[in-house]
């Protein structure tokens, strides 16, 4: 049999190290594609959830085996249709759209960098954000959409939201205390909500202050204060049209609309609806 196709072994090491199992494709070998798919899935979820450093250890360990492969290469082996660069460029993009568009319009995921969520979210913790209907669609930082809520409904005092507040296209996690309409005021730290101060009832207190109960609507959460002075108050606002009242749940230690103002429907990404400890 003539020998018209072997794998270039320089473009199997870049393959393996830029995009992995899929070298594995490029070598005509697919179980060991999807052998290697499974296991970098698994070890990226891993790191996902333990915010760990796992999957990049394939970055070694594929363009390795892809080298060895090619290497001692069968050359009796036809060239599949997946080797060529079309077919591996295809195969990347029936996985990389779908996530793509998942991430963008229903389901994305998110990790919590700091403490202003505490004691509902603390650092470490992952949460899934539900998107559907919110407007504002993108994700890994591309902008797809950006248009105002499709229903008031869907935005529910109590509830915790993901949005980008009016200085940084940086997404926050706050709790959602005021909508359109309502008049909210901070008060050396207790919320007046339309003239009616939001009820809590202390739970257990520790080294640096207390945790309540806080309610609000149809809604019960934890907060937490300090034992000094809060730090940020506010006047009396009534609030315009699509904009929005956050606040953090460590209410003493906690950047939100006290202190960078309200937040526009069109900046709201979605709903928190699940969280990872």
């Amino acid at each position: 049999m003539e020998v018209t196709w072997k794998p270039k072994l320089w473009v199997a090491v870049i393959l393996g190290v830029l995009l992995q199992p899929l070298t594995f494709l490029y070598i005509n070998k697919s179980r060991l594609f999807w052998a290697y798919f499974v296991v970098v899935v698994t070890a990226s979820a891993i790191d996902w959830y333990l915010e760990t450093l796992y999957s990049l250890i394939f970055s070694i360990i594929c363009p390795l085996h892809a080298y060895f492969v090619v290497k001692y290469y069968d050359l009796s082996l036809p060239r599949s249709w997946y080797s060529r660069w079309w077919g591996i460029l295809s195969i990347y993009a029936s996985f990389l759209i779908p996530v793509f568009l998942i991430r963008s319009f229903f389901y994305e995921p998110f990790s919590i960098p700091g403490a202003s969520m505490s004691p509902t979210l603390n650092i470490g913790d992952n949460i899934i954000v539900k998107k559907v209907g919110y407007g504002t669609y993108g994700t890994y930082g591309v902008s797809v959409l950006n248009t105002d809520i499709s229903e008031d409904k869907l935005l529910e005092r109590g509830k915790v939201y993901v949005f980008y507040p009016p200085h940084t296209k940086i997404p926050f996690v706050k709790r959602l205390i005021a909508i359109p309409g309502d008049t909210v005021e901070v008060s050396n730290g207790q919320i007046l909500l339309n003239g009616q101060e939001l009820s809590k009832e202390f739970i257990y207190s520790n080294n640096s202050g207390k945790v309540y109960k806080e309610s609000l609507d149809a809604n019960s959460y934890s907060i937490q204060r300090f034992n000094y002075h809060p730090q940020y108050d506010t006047e009396k606002i009534t609030l315009p049209e699509k904009s929005y009242f956050f606040m953090g749940d460590n209410r003493d230690k906690s950047s939100d609309s006290r202190v960078w103002g309200l937040v526009s429907s069109s900046s709201i990404l979605g709903e928190v609806v699940y969280i990872f400890r």
